[in-house]
């Protein structure tokens, strides 16, 4: 068992959900950093926070605790804590590093020996950007600590509780999570799950091009089909052959680059079908497919997939309709909507994706755009973009 305090920036679904139950496990002592101060307020009030885990079982009441909390405006109090960190963890979102970085500077200067930032997050540069970030807030005091990635393989989403309104978490009883090794400078702590990688990269292409994409892909097509839960759209048998269609593209340009046995096969693809299908936890086609744009970047969990099977002479079909349902969901916002109107897909997949507009992919996505436009059958589209295919090489502009 481990001893002393780790502090958590981060108080939300995966911070909250899966981060704090792991270290208390652990047995250390857990601060949580929160945005808001109505947000410490409730966790401390409670002494924790309630997490419902999907066992094989059924679904367990689990409290996680005891939990401090402090809000990111108590700055001296920050700071005390990290100081006194034998961990710190950062789960937020990208966007939200350059402030996280504010935040725990002052109290990493005050460790004279290296400790470990373990930074959570599907992306593969986070803990380079996080330590870049900090020492510019404390240069030559932080450059000895670790900044480490953190890819956790758990879904957690959030509930409010009938009885008194508060936020309960519902997570998969998954633990397992792998950690950059390359960029620690101290021992690991003993933490149930936490798994050292060498190829950390390579981990976080595999969750985004086969889970991150066909879960995008459940929600965008389940969308298109008027589907509001990821369990319901799933069990759609038109959205379920998308769904793994768009895996098995991801999967074949992994094992272009990494081989079949990294990438995996149809088992690995019907695992992560079943996680999808998960009906307690009632995730929402809306929280999975939110902020279409992002999701449509050039590493990120469609265009990614679909760029890396190209490298390797593999034609997507079923990729590039997903792309094409993430702009139609992507609709809804007034000003894309606008933006497609006036300047059609490729101007608008030019600036997240980086794609050329007289791209063979950013053709195919546009392609895809105008058959779902006359088509709600999502098989069809697949089949009519695939015959259209020609010869020409996809990844040439």
């Amino acid at each position: 068992m481990n001893t002393g305090r780790a502090v958590v920036v981060g108080a939300g679904r995966i911070g909250c959900g899966y981060v704090a139950e792991r270290l208390l496990e652990a047995g250390f002592e857990v601060t949580l950093v929160a945005r808001t101060a109505e947000r410490a307020e409730a966790v401390n009030r409670d002494g924790g926070v309630r997490v419902d885990l999907l066992t094989h079982a059924g679904v367990r009441d689990r409290f996680v605790g005891p939990l401090e909390a402090l809000p990111t405006e108590d700055g001296p109090a920050v700071t005390r804590r990290v100081a006194e960190s034998a961990l710190v963890v950062v789960s937020v979102g990208s966007s939200q590093l350059a402030d996280v970085a504010a935040t725990i500077a002052p109290g990493l200067a005050a460790h004279r020996e290296p400790v470990n930032v373990l930074v959570v997050g599907n992306q593969a540069d986070g803990g380079p950007r996080l330590r870049e970030l900090v020492t510019a807030h404390a240069p030559g005091a932080v450059e000895h600590h670790g900044y480490a990635g953190v890819l956790v393989d758990r879904v957690v989403t959030t509930r409010r509780d009938a009885a008194d309104g508060a936020v309960r978490y519902v997570a998969e009883a998954r633990i397992n999570a792998a950690v950059e090794a390359g960029a620690l400078r101290a021992a690991l702590p003993r933490v149930a799950g936490l798994r050292p990688v060498e190829n950390y990269g390579a981990n976080v292409q595999r969750k985004l091009y086969v889970f991150s994409a066909g879960h995008a892909a459940a929600a965008y097509l389940g969308a298109l089909r008027g589907h509001r839960l990821v369990s319901r759209a799933v069990d759609d048998p038109d959205v379920r052959a998308g769904v793994l269609a768009a895996m098995e593209e991801g999967q074949a340009g992994l094992a272009a680059r990494y081989g079949s046995g990294f990438a995996g096969g149809a088992s690995r693809r019907f695992a992560e079908l079943a996680r999808f299908g998960q009906v307690a936890l009632a995730d929402t086609v809306e929280r999975v497919g939110h902020d279409p744009l992002r999701k449509l970047g050039p590493d990120d969990r469609i265009l990614g997939p679909a760029l890396l099977a190209a490298e390797a002479g593999i034609r997507p079909v079923s990729l590039p309709v997903v792309a094409a349902a993430a702009l139609r969901f992507g609709t809804e916002n007034p000003m894309l909507s606008r933006r497609l109107h006036r300047d059609g897909v490729p101007a608008v997949l030019e600036r997240p994706a980086g794609l050329p507009a007289n791209s063979p992919l950013t053709g195919l996505v546009t392609r895809a755009f105008s058959l779902l436009d006359r088509n709600c059958s999502i098989t069809s589209v697949r089949a009519a973009l695939a015959a259209e295919i020609d010869q020409t090489p996809l990844l040439a502009s």
